[in-house]
C-alpha cells in the first residue's frame, strides 16, 4: 500500500464492468469515492481505502471494512459529438436503479481547409471532426470585380492613307477580366509632302514634270510644269539637233546656262576652256573643291569659272594648259571636250573598239574619249568618215554633247 491522504491504501480486484463506486472509510464516517473506469495504473483494479494504521493485523494488512453501498452499471449510453450519453446504476444494498447523464462531447474540428473565392465565384472553407466526420461549411462571397485604368489595346496606328484604330479598355486588376471596351477610329494623317524637285524641266516644247515624295511614307506624286514661254531669239527652229539641248541646259537644276545675253544664246559660238569646266561643273551639281590653292596664275578668284577650273583639276579632268596657266579664254576642241567629258563621267568603257573615221590617231590622247564618245551615241562625227578632232566646238554642240551624256534618254 502507500500513503495517500494520509490514509492506507490497499488494492482488490473487482469487476470494473461493473462497480464504479467503492465505499470506503477513515474511522470518521463512510464515503463514496468515485472511479472511473481505466484511471487506475492496473487495468480491472479499483483503489480502496481502508481505516486507521491501528487496525493492521499482524502480518500488516488492513482490515477491509465490508462495503455499505456499491452500485453495478445496469446500461451504457455513450456520448457522441452532439447527444448526451446515459449510466443506468443499480445499488447493491438497496437493489435502486438511478441514471446519470453523460454529458455530449463536443466536435474536435480539424482545421479550415478554404478554396478562396475569385471575382465572380463564390469560395468555400471547410472543417472536419475527427470524432464523428460531420463536416462545417461556411461559403465566402465572391470578391467582385476591381476595375483599373482606361488602357489601349489592339492598336494599330494610322498611315497617311488608312485610318487607325485600338480599343479603350478597362480591365479587372484581379482576374484581368475586360469590363468596359470602347472601339476608338483615328483618322487617317495624309501625305506630308515635300517641296518637290523638277525631274523633267520643261522647255519650249514640252511640258516639265515636278515631283513631290512624302516625307513619312516615301510615295510620291507629280504635277506638271507648263511649257516655257520663254525662248531665245537666235534658237527657234525645233529642227536645229541643238534646239533641245540648249533648252535643257538652260532648265537644268542647276542651270548650266543662261545663255550669251537675255535674249540671245550663241549657239555658233566658240565655247571657251572656261566656258566647257563650267558647264560641266553646274552638269555634276556644282561640287565644292577641297581645295582653295589655285595653281593658274591667268585664273583670278570671283570669276564664274573660279570654282569650276579648281573642281576640274582634283577631278583629274585638266591639267591646264602649262603648269601655271589654263587659257580660261582659249577656244575648246572637239577632241578637248569630249575628252573632258570622257574624265567627267569616270572615264567608262567604250562599247566599241574600232572607227571609220579617218582622221583620228589611234595614239591621240582624246582617242578612247572619242571612242567612248561614239559608242555612246554623244557625237556621230561632223561626217560619216571625219570626226574633226582640232575644230573648235561651238556652244550648240557642247550642250548637246552634255545632254547626251547626263540625259540619254533625250
Amino acid at each position: 500500500g502507500q500513503d495517500r491522504n494520509g490514509h492506507k491504501v490497499y488494492k482488490v480486484t473487482l469487476d470494473a464492468s461493473l462497480y464504479t463506486h467503492v465505499i470506503f472509510t477513515d474511522g470518521s464516517g463512510w464515503q463514496t469515492q468515485d472511479l472511473p473506469f481505466g484511471e487506475d495504473a492496473n487495468e480491472n483494479n479499483v483503489i480502496v481505502y481502508f481505516g486507521n494504521s491501528s487496525e493492521a493485523d499482524e502480518q500488516g494488512h488492513y482490515k477491509a471494512w465490508p462495503a455499505q453501498d456499491v452500485e453495478k452499471i445496469v446500461s451504457r449510453t455513450e456520448p457522441s459529438c452532439t447527444e448526451p450519453g446515459a449510466l443506468v446504476l443499480e445499488s447493491f444494498v438497496t437493489g435502486q436503479q438511478r441514471t446519470e447523464i453523460l454529458e455530449a462531447l463536443g466536435h474536435d474540428w480539424s482545421d479550415w481547409t478554404v478554396t478562396e473565392p475569385s471575382c465572380t465565384e463564390a469560395g468555400q472553407k471547410t472543417r472536419t471532426c475527427s470524432r464523428c466526420g460531420e463536416t462545417e461549411t461556411e461559403v465566402l462571397e465572391a470578391l467582385g470585380h476591381n476595375p483599373g485604368a482606361e488602357a489601349k489595346e489592339n492598336e494599330t496606328a494610322p498611315t497617311c492613307t488608312e485610318a487607325g484604330a485600338y480599343d479603350l479598355v478597362i480591365r479587372c486588376t484581379r482576374c484581368n477580366e475586360i469590363l468596359s471596351s470602347t472601339h476608338v477610329t483615328v483618322d487617317a494623317l495624309g501625305h506630308d509632302w515635300d517641296e518637290g524637285v523638277v525631274t523633267t524641266p520643261p522647255t519650249a516644247l514640252q511640258t516639265g514634270v515636278r515631283t513631290y515624295t512624302c516625307r513619312r511614307c516615301g510615295e510620291t506624286r507629280t504635277e506638271e510644269i507648263p511649257k516655257l514661254d520663254f525662248l531665245f531669239d537666235d534658237v527657234q527652229d525645233p529642227n536645229r539637233f541643238y534646239y533641245k539641248a540648249v533648252y535643257w541646259a538652260y532648265n537644268h537644276d542647276p542651270q548650266i546656262t543662261k545663255g550669251t545675253s537675255e535674249t540671245e544664246f550663241s549657239p555658233e559660238k566658240t565655247c571657251t576652256r572656261a566656258e566647257v569646266v563650267t558647264f560641266l561643273w553646274r552638269a555634276a551639281g556644282c561640287p565644292k573643291p577641297t581645295s582653295t590653292e589655285n595653281p593658274f596664275t591667268d585664273v583670278e578668284n570671283g570669276k564664274f569659272y573660279s570654282k569650276a577650273v579648281l573642281w576640274a583639276v582634283e577631278q583629274g579632268i585638266t591639267k591646264g594648259t602649262t603648269k601655271t596657266t589654263f587659257s580660261p579664254n582659249g577656244a575648246c576642241t572637239r577632241s578637248q571636250v569630249v575628252t573632258f567629258l570622257w574624265r567627267a563621267m569616270k572615264k567608262p568603257a567604250s562599247t566599241v573598239t574600232t572607227t571609220k573615221f579617218t582622221d583620228v590617231n589611234t595614239k591621240a590622247f582624246y582617242y578612247k574619249a572619242m571612242l567612248w564618245a561614239l559608242g555612246a551615241g554623244i557625237t556621230k562625227g561632223t561626217t560619216k568618215t571625219t570626226f574633226s578632232p582640232d575644230k573648235v566646238c561651238t556652244r550648240g554642240e557642247v550642250v548637246t554633247f552634255l545632254m547626251r551624256a547626263y540625259e540619254p534618254k533625250n
